[in-house]
């Protein structure tokens, strides 16, 4: 499977090396353009830790950064990244669009584009056998534990699905 991805679906999971592993064993490449690879790199001013594991992918050619030919015209309240993800995925035919804002992705699924968030991808494994529901729980608990923000409305939803 080949994959489009914005910034922070990217940064959150690269904090957590199983799921790394995990998305490194699921999709053959991952596709993303340049302002999504300049959002990341800025984590290099904290020291963030994702930054060396997304540029292995690069080095590794599993990550792809890419020019958009035609930046789509979409709402201002969306960032450059999250339009150029978009843009590519429209241009590069992608199985899926990672992308884990919640107004980016509506935004997405409105336009046609078959889109996931990192959680999505917890059941995903959990139903094709990859990992256990206590791995699932325990991936979800280290991804927000890394920092990535879910309300708990939507965290309970995603437990529950992993339990089913």
């Amino acid at each position: 499977m080949r994959l489009v991805a914005d910034a922070s679906s990217l940064i959150y999971p690269a904090k957590v090396p199983r799921f790394w592993a995990l998305m490194r064993q699921t999709f053959k490449e991952i596709l993303i353009p340049e302002a999504v690879y300049q959002e990341i790199l800025k984590g290099r001013e904290i020291g963030s830790s994702d930054v060396p594991v997304v540029e292995e992918g690069i080095t590794k050619a599993w990550i792809k950064v890419r020019k958009v030919r035609t930046r789509l015209h979409l709402p201002v309240n969306l960032g450059i990244g999250e339009i150029e993800a978009m843009s590519l995925m429209r241009e590069s035919r992608a199985d899926w669009l990672l992308m884990d804002d919640r107004v980016a992705s509506t935004t997405a699924r409105l336009m046609g584009l078959r889109t996931r968030s990192s959680t999505y991808l917890l059941i995903f494994w959990k139903r094709k056998g990859m990992i256990s529901q206590d791995e699932a729980l325990e991936l979800l608990d280290g991804l927000i534990g890394a920092g990535y923000r879910l309300s708990s409305k939507d965290y309970l939803s995603i437990k529950k699905y992993i339990l089913e």
